[in-house]
């Protein structure tokens, strides 16, 4: 198979999970189904939809035991409040992702909540924590050998140190998140 044959459409794979799941009472299908569905409510730009079904999903996933569906459910709900500039709650949402995440053995999910506050400490403060989260966030790509997706974790560590007043750190950072 060619990887363009096993792609699917996030829009076409949620429909099929409504349709799969109709009539259905599997707590673990509608926690799954909520997460998804209010992903993709949040790339169509429809927030407000999306955090209603975040904050189901979160339920019935910790409901179901799946304490990483609702940690990452938890943190789409974190990305909702702080694309809508409720930055406390999104710091709320990221925290306690973060938690989840590594109550559940999760890692990487860990690291990329960490991330994700990091950004929320550099517009809320105090931006030394910041700076700190997405230091660990930019660690964790190299733990983890994720070094393509570095250039991510060093242009957020890059601007939280432009922030800061660290100019040629941060044209550092930046310099190295292009090689």
């Amino acid at each position: 198979f060619k990887a363009s044959e096993l792609h699917m459409d996030w829009f076409h794979v949620v429909a099929a999970a409504e349709r799969a799941l109709a009539g259905q009472a599997d707590p673990l299908g509608v926690a799954v189904l909520n997460l998804m569905s209010g992903d993709t409510a949040q790339l169509r730009s429809e927030i407000g939809s999306g955090k209603d079904n975040l904050r189901t999903a979160i339920g019935v996933a910790l409901e179901a035991g799946w304490l990483i569906g609702a940690a990452s459910a938890q943190m789409q709900l974190g990305l909702g409040h702080f694309d809508e500039g409720e930055l406390e709650s999104a710091k709320a949402s990221f925290n306690q992702s973060v938690e989840w995440y590594r109550e559940g053995g999760s890692r990487y999910g860990q690291a990329r909540a960490t991330g994700n506050l990091g950004l929320v400490y550099c517009d809320t403060g105090p931006l030394p924590t910041g700076v700190e989260l997405l230091t660990r966030f930019d660690a964790s790509r190299l733990e983890f050998g994720f070094v393509a997706g570095r250039a991510h974790s060093l242009c957020a560590l890059g601007f939280a140190t432009f922030k800061a007043g660290d100019v040629t750190e941060a044209r550092r950072l930046l310099d190295q998140s292009l090689e």
